[in-house]
């Protein structure tokens, strides 16, 4: 148990997580992009805002995940006592 009373994660739950994060960011801004193309542009239209929510969900994907990634490889804060705080 950690201090908070929750049973640790294994490392595959975690990892697993942050793709799943990623790959849900990436693909809810691509389909809203998506979607505003429809309305604005029509059918065969240049998929101007697809192309947008795809960079942005990228960006913000990798920027999400780095800093979960900087918050795994740290170790714990160690206390005088040599105890670990939460």
């Amino acid at each position: 148990m950690t201090p908070s009373g929750q049973a640790p994660r294994p490392d595959f739950a975690r990892y697993s997580t942050i793709g799943l994060e990623f790959a849900l960011i990436v693909g809810a801004l691509g389909w809203l992009g998506h979607l505003a193309d429809e309305e604005l542009f029509g059918p065969g239209g240049f998929p101007v805002f697809l192309l947008l929510g795809l960079a942005t969900g990228l960006v913000g994907g990798i920027l999400r995940m780095s800093r979960q990634l900087a918050g795994l490889r740290r170790p714990p804060d160690r206390g005088r006592d040599g105890e670990d705080r939460p």
